[in-house]
């Protein structure tokens, strides 16, 4: 059975109130806080971390929820947002959207009902709604790469549409003018990007096939369905802007 704090009082003797004051980062006098760190030592008392963190209204966990764990990206992503909140004494629970808007919404509930102190979201819905409960808890909010088309919120990304116009204006530069592209028409980043290559090709005085326009959910099989379709048509383009990491080329396609 695990230790507990009643188990610390009865090793040294103390109050359970000034065990709790040394648990939760107060100061003790030194002699009792070197009877407490032994006998957390010999009982391997472990701190039940939920619970002070409900007492203290900090759990020092984050919830991170990604649009498709599978997706280099989201992997990247976690990596490094967990390296960071390591460095800060935070932990980090993920989750998993696959997608979908419901599951999304169940993950945002399932993040607030463990009192996570913030939520980071790459989100897969392009409204809002489905962080109500986090405004309702005042738990923090902040959007990766993508945000919504009904309200604003504190978003860590870059300008999608400009830096799709500059990536095919170095095309431009490199003499293609038969340029195509394969990008998400739901994502919001997918969307911004297919403007800003429709926006450098009509810069350029360019008329873009309809066929050079392919769309759908960013995803390997989007890309290499996609491409194969242009390389198939009459018309076959000099270079292609892809739409994310995703849409790359995959390591099974064969061109």
């Amino acid at each position: 059975m695990a230790s507990t704090m009643r188990d610390v009082k009865n090793r040294t003797g103390l109050s359970m109130a000034t065990i709790s004051k040394y648990l939760n980062g107060g100061s003790v006098l030194p002699e009792n806080k070197i009877l407490i760190e032994n006998a957390i030592k010999d009982l391997h008392y472990e701190v039940n971390e939920m619970a002070r963190g409900l007492v203290k209204h900090q759990t020092k966990l984050v919830g991170v929820m990604v649009h498709d764990v599978e997706s280099y990206f989201s992997g990247k992503l976690l990596h490094y947002i967990g390296q960071e909140l390591r460095k800060h004494g935070y932990g980090m629970m993920s989750c998993d959207s696959c997608n979908d808007e419901k599951i999304e919404a169940e993950n945002l509930k399932f993040l607030v009902s463990r009192k996570v102190d913030g939520i980071i979201v790459l989100p897969v819905s392009r409204r809002s709604v489905f962080l109500k409960p986090a405004r309702r808890n005042k738990t923090p909010v902040i959007l990766v790469d993508r945000s919504f088309q009904d309200e604003e919120f504190d978003c860590v990304g870059i300008d999608n549409r400009i830096a799709a116009f500059r990536a095919v204006d170095i095309l431009l530069e490199n003499n293609h003018k038969d340029i195509a592209v394969i990008a998400s028409d739901v994502e919001y980043t997918g969307i911004e990007r297919i403007k800003g290559y429709e926006e450098a090709m009509a810069q350029a005085g360019l008329t873009v096939r309809e066929e050079y326009i392919k769309t759908g959910r960013h995803s390997t099989e989007l890309g290499y369905e996609k491409m194969k379709e242009l390389l198939a048509g009459p018309h076959r383009p000099t270079a292609v802007l892809m739409g994310n990491y995703d849409t790359g080329p995959s390591r099974k396609a064969k061109y």
